[in-house]
Protein backbone atom coordinates (compact mmCIF):
# COMPACT_ATOMS: atom_id res chain seq x y z
CA UNK A 1 0.00 0.00 0.00
CA UNK A 2 1.74 3.32 -1.39
CA UNK A 3 1.33 6.61 0.23
CA UNK A 4 -1.21 7.67 -1.40
CA UNK A 5 -3.63 4.73 -0.30
CA UNK A 6 -2.79 6.23 3.20
CA UNK A 7 -3.81 9.63 2.28
CA UNK A 8 -7.13 8.41 0.81
CA UNK A 9 -7.77 6.24 3.83
CA UNK A 10 -7.69 8.94 6.50
CA UNK A 11 -9.42 11.04 4.48
CA UNK A 12 -12.62 8.42 4.35
CA UNK A 13 -12.27 7.46 8.25
CA UNK A 14 -12.37 11.93 8.83
CA UNK A 15 -15.76 11.92 6.86
CA UNK A 16 -17.37 9.15 8.40
CA UNK A 17 -15.85 10.79 11.91
CA UNK A 18 -17.72 14.02 10.42
CA UNK A 19 -21.20 11.98 9.53
CA UNK A 20 -20.99 10.38 13.03
CA UNK A 21 -20.09 13.24 15.21
CA UNK A 22 -23.00 15.32 13.17
CA UNK A 23 -25.70 12.32 13.76
CA UNK A 24 -25.21 12.72 17.51
CA UNK A 25 -25.37 16.07 17.52
CA UNK A 26 -29.02 16.17 15.61
CA UNK A 27 -30.07 13.19 18.26
CA UNK A 28 -29.04 15.23 21.32
CA UNK A 29 -31.19 18.41 20.06
CA UNK A 30 -34.20 16.42 19.39
CA UNK A 31 -34.25 14.61 22.56
CA UNK A 32 -33.51 18.36 24.33
CA UNK A 33 -36.40 19.48 22.76
CA UNK A 34 -38.48 16.64 23.12
CA UNK A 35 -37.99 16.91 26.78
CA UNK A 36 -38.63 20.75 27.25
CA UNK A 37 -41.44 20.35 25.36
CA UNK A 38 -43.20 17.97 27.71
CA UNK A 39 -41.87 19.64 30.24
CA UNK A 40 -44.10 22.86 29.26
CA UNK A 41 -47.11 21.07 28.49
CA UNK A 42 -46.90 18.92 32.04
CA UNK A 43 -46.64 22.28 33.77
CA UNK A 44 -49.39 23.70 31.70
CA UNK A 45 -51.98 20.86 32.51
CA UNK A 46 -51.09 20.85 36.30
CA UNK A 47 -51.78 24.45 37.05
CA UNK A 48 -51.07 25.49 40.83
CA UNK A 49 -52.63 23.16 43.51
CA UNK A 50 -55.40 24.14 45.01
CA UNK A 51 -56.58 24.00 48.87
CA UNK A 52 -60.06 23.50 49.93
CA UNK A 53 -61.41 27.37 51.17
CA UNK A 54 -61.29 28.00 55.15
CA UNK A 55 -63.97 29.86 55.65
CA UNK A 56 -65.17 31.04 58.80
CA UNK A 57 -68.38 29.97 60.82
CA UNK A 58 -71.37 32.43 59.81
CA UNK A 59 -72.62 33.63 62.74
CA UNK A 60 -76.35 32.11 63.69
CA UNK A 61 -78.81 34.29 65.48
CA UNK A 62 -80.92 32.97 68.93
CA UNK A 63 -83.97 30.73 67.29
CA UNK A 64 -87.01 33.25 67.99
CA UNK A 65 -90.01 31.22 69.72
CA UNK A 66 -92.67 30.92 67.82
CA UNK A 67 -95.49 33.26 69.38
CA UNK A 68 -98.67 31.12 69.70
CA UNK A 69 -101.27 31.85 67.06
CA UNK A 70 -105.21 32.85 68.40
CA UNK A 71 -107.67 30.05 67.21
CA UNK A 72 -110.80 31.78 67.15
CA UNK A 73 -113.92 30.80 69.27
CA UNK A 74 -117.01 30.08 67.25
CA UNK A 75 -119.92 30.94 69.32
CA UNK A 76 -123.55 28.63 69.15
CA UNK A 77 -125.53 31.65 69.64
CA UNK A 78 -125.55 35.47 68.68
CA UNK A 79 -122.47 37.20 70.08
CA UNK A 80 -122.49 41.11 71.48
CA UNK A 81 -119.40 43.19 73.23
CA UNK A 82 -119.57 45.07 76.40
CA UNK A 83 -116.90 46.96 75.48
CA UNK A 84 -114.06 47.52 72.62
CA UNK A 85 -111.58 44.37 73.13
CA UNK A 86 -112.21 43.82 76.30
CA UNK A 87 -115.20 41.17 77.04
CA UNK A 88 -117.39 39.37 74.58
CA UNK A 89 -120.83 37.85 75.89
CA UNK A 90 -122.14 34.41 73.59
CA UNK A 91 -125.76 33.99 74.31
CA UNK A 92 -127.11 30.30 74.05
CA UNK A 93 -130.08 29.10 75.24
CA UNK A 94 -131.09 30.45 78.47
CA UNK A 95 -127.97 31.46 79.91
CA UNK A 96 -125.00 33.70 78.63
CA UNK A 97 -121.44 33.05 79.44
CA UNK A 98 -118.84 35.98 79.44
CA UNK A 99 -115.09 35.32 78.16
CA UNK A 100 -112.18 37.93 77.17
CA UNK A 101 -111.95 38.80 74.04
CA UNK A 102 -109.26 37.77 71.72
CA UNK A 103 -106.87 40.29 71.10
CA UNK A 104 -103.70 38.66 69.13
CA UNK A 105 -104.66 38.33 65.63
CA UNK A 106 -102.76 35.35 64.09
CA UNK A 107 -101.26 37.09 61.08
CA UNK A 108 -98.48 38.48 63.77
CA UNK A 109 -97.34 35.13 64.17
CA UNK A 110 -97.10 34.48 60.59
CA UNK A 111 -95.60 37.86 60.36
CA UNK A 112 -92.76 36.82 62.68
CA UNK A 113 -91.96 33.52 60.90
CA UNK A 114 -91.14 35.12 57.54
CA UNK A 115 -88.97 38.21 59.21
CA UNK A 116 -85.47 36.93 57.93
CA UNK A 117 -82.52 36.46 60.22
CA UNK A 118 -80.46 39.40 61.07
CA UNK A 119 -77.19 39.26 58.91
CA UNK A 120 -73.93 38.10 60.98
CA UNK A 121 -71.88 41.13 62.17
CA UNK A 122 -68.16 41.06 60.37
CA UNK A 123 -65.32 42.16 62.50
CA UNK A 124 -62.41 43.33 61.63
CA UNK A 125 -58.50 43.19 63.11
CA UNK A 126 -55.31 45.16 62.55
CA UNK A 127 -52.45 43.08 62.43
CA UNK A 128 -48.27 43.96 62.68
CA UNK A 129 -47.01 42.22 59.60
CA UNK A 130 -44.10 41.47 57.04
CA UNK A 131 -45.26 42.58 53.69
CA UNK A 132 -43.10 41.65 50.33
CA UNK A 133 -44.19 41.57 46.54
CA UNK A 134 -44.05 39.39 43.99
CA UNK A 135 -44.88 39.58 39.91
CA UNK A 136 -45.65 36.90 37.65
CA UNK A 137 -42.32 36.51 36.05
CA UNK A 138 -39.96 33.56 36.30
CA UNK A 139 -38.02 35.00 38.94
CA UNK A 140 -40.79 35.16 41.37
CA UNK A 141 -43.31 32.18 40.57
CA UNK A 142 -40.41 29.70 38.70
CA UNK A 143 -41.56 27.49 36.51
CA UNK A 144 -45.71 28.61 36.25
CA UNK A 145 -44.28 32.25 34.63
CA UNK A 146 -43.98 29.70 31.56
CA UNK A 147 -48.32 28.89 31.88
CA UNK A 148 -50.01 31.38 29.84
CA UNK A 149 -52.11 34.06 31.94
CA UNK A 150 -55.62 32.57 30.04
CA UNK A 151 -54.45 29.14 31.89
CA UNK A 152 -53.64 30.37 35.38
CA UNK A 153 -55.48 30.43 38.71
CA UNK A 154 -54.56 31.35 42.02
CA UNK A 155 -54.00 29.09 44.80
CA UNK A 156 -57.58 29.20 45.97
CA UNK A 157 -59.05 28.60 42.15
CA UNK A 158 -60.17 32.01 40.87
CA UNK A 159 -59.20 33.12 37.83
CA UNK A 160 -55.82 35.07 37.45
CA UNK A 161 -55.38 38.37 36.39
CA UNK A 162 -51.70 40.21 36.66
CA UNK A 163 -53.27 43.67 36.93
CA UNK A 164 -55.59 42.32 40.33
CA UNK A 165 -55.05 44.11 43.58
CA UNK A 166 -54.24 40.18 45.62
CA UNK A 167 -52.56 38.83 48.30
CA UNK A 168 -50.57 35.48 49.23
CA UNK A 169 -51.69 34.50 52.67
CA UNK A 170 -50.75 32.03 55.00
CA UNK A 171 -54.06 30.71 55.17
CA UNK A 172 -53.46 29.00 58.84
CA UNK A 173 -53.44 33.14 59.87
CA UNK A 174 -56.14 34.59 56.75
CA UNK A 175 -58.52 32.62 55.20
CA UNK A 176 -58.75 32.61 51.34
CA UNK A 177 -61.36 35.51 50.45
CA UNK A 178 -60.33 38.06 53.17
CA UNK A 179 -60.22 41.19 53.13
CA UNK A 180 -56.77 43.43 53.48
CA UNK A 181 -55.90 47.13 53.64
CA UNK A 182 -52.41 47.28 53.20
CA UNK A 183 -50.81 51.19 53.61
CA UNK A 184 -49.35 52.31 50.19
CA UNK A 185 -51.00 49.70 48.54
CA UNK A 186 -54.78 49.68 48.92
CA UNK A 187 -57.24 47.26 49.31
CA UNK A 188 -56.48 43.46 48.55
CA UNK A 189 -58.30 40.09 48.33
CA UNK A 190 -56.29 37.18 49.54
CA UNK A 191 -56.33 34.40 46.77
CA UNK A 192 -52.89 33.42 46.36
CA UNK A 193 -50.41 31.73 48.44
CA UNK A 194 -46.94 30.35 48.69
CA UNK A 195 -44.41 28.30 49.88
CA UNK A 196 -42.24 31.09 52.16
CA UNK A 197 -45.51 32.82 53.34
CA UNK A 198 -45.87 31.73 56.81
CA UNK A 199 -47.29 32.95 59.88
CA UNK A 200 -48.02 36.93 60.09
CA UNK A 201 -46.80 37.34 56.66
CA UNK A 202 -48.30 38.11 53.12
CA UNK A 203 -47.14 38.72 49.59
CA UNK A 204 -48.42 41.12 47.41
CA UNK A 205 -48.73 40.96 43.88
CA UNK A 206 -47.54 43.63 41.06
CA UNK A 207 -47.43 43.58 37.48
CA UNK A 208 -43.92 44.03 36.41
CA UNK A 209 -40.94 43.10 38.43
CA UNK A 210 -39.63 46.36 38.61
CA UNK A 211 -43.03 47.74 40.89
CA UNK A 212 -42.14 44.00 43.38
CA UNK A 213 -38.30 45.29 44.02
CA UNK A 214 -39.41 48.84 44.61
CA UNK A 215 -41.80 47.88 47.11
CA UNK A 216 -38.98 45.53 49.42
CA UNK A 217 -39.67 44.95 52.38
CA UNK A 218 -41.96 46.28 54.72
CA UNK A 219 -43.28 45.89 58.30
CA UNK A 220 -46.77 47.70 58.40
CA UNK A 221 -50.11 47.67 60.26
CA UNK A 222 -52.80 45.50 58.17
CA UNK A 223 -56.49 45.49 58.46
CA UNK A 224 -57.88 41.89 58.16
CA UNK A 225 -61.67 41.72 57.35
CA UNK A 226 -62.98 38.63 56.86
Amino acid sequence: MGFADLTECERRLTRLHRRQRRKILIVLIVLAVAIATATIIQASNRGPAESPREACPPLTPAARPALPSAQPVAPSGPVSHSGPGVHATAGGGNGAVTFPATIQPAATSERADREPPPAPVKSSRVQRMRVTAYCPCSICCGRWALVPDERRTFADGSRFDRHARVAAVDTAVIPFGSTLEIPGYGRAVAHDRGGAIRGNHIDLLFSMHVEARAWGVQDLDVEVRP
